[in-house]
C-alpha cells in the first residue's frame, strides 16, 4: 500500500508528539549514537514516503530474500536497517523508539527520562514497543502517564 499509494505508515504503539506531516521519505532511528547522532538502527514503526519509492521494493526483497521467522526483530527493526545502509538516504529521528521502552524495562532510567529531554533530541514520536510494555502499569507522575496526558489523541489520560 504504502509503495502504490505513498503516504505514512505509523504502528499502533506511538505517541506523536510533534507534526511530521512535512517530512518526506523517512523512516523512524530506533536508537541514535549519544555522541555522533547518528542511527544505529532503524525500524518500521514509522515510514514516511512517496509513491512507488524504490527503498519500499529493497524492503520487500530483503523480506524476501532473508525471511526468518525465528528470530524476533531479523524481518522488522533489522531489515530495514539492512536496507536502508545500502542507499545513501538520511533518516530522521522520527521515533527514538528505545528511549522510552529502554526506560520502561528499567526503573532507574525510567526516572532519568523527561519530556524536555525527549524534545531535546528533537523526538517526533515515542514507540511503546507493545511487547515490550504491554506488562508494564502506568504509575501516576511517570513520564509514561505525561506522556499519556500531554499527547493523548482522545483528549483525556486514560488513567
Amino acid at each position: 500500500m504504502l509503495y502504490k499509494y505513498g503516504g505514512i505508515y505509523l504502528d499502533i504503539d506511538l505517541v506523536i508528539l510533534k507534526d511530521f506531516s512535512s517530512l518526506r521519505n523517512a523512516v523512524g532511528a530506533q536508537s541514535v549514537g549519544k555522541d555522533s547522532k547518528q542511527w544505529t538502527r532503524l525500524n518500521g514503526a514509522v515510514m514516511i514516503f512517496d509513491i512507488n519509492h524504490p527503498i519500499l521494493v529493497d524492503f520487500l526483497e530483503e523480506f524476501a530474500t532473508t525471511f526468518n521467522g525465528n528470530k524476533w526483530g531479523h524481518n522488522g527493526p533489522y531489515l530495514v536497517s539492512r536496507s536502508w545502509k545500502h542507499t545513501r538516504l538520511q533518516p530522521y529521528n522520527l521515533a527514538s523508539q528505545g528511549i522510552l521502552s529502554r526506560g520502561l524495562e528499567s526503573e532507574s532510567r525510567a526516572v532519568e527520562i523527561t519530556l524536555n529531554e525527549l524534545n531535546e533530541m528533537e523526538t517526533y514520536a515515542v514507540h511503546l514497543w507493545n511487547k515490550r510494555s504491554i506488562e508494564i502499569a502506568i504509575q501516576e507522575g511517570s513520564v509514561m502517564a505525561r506522556l499519556c496526558w500531554n499527547f493523548w489523541i482522545t483528549g483525556s489520560a486514560p488513567l
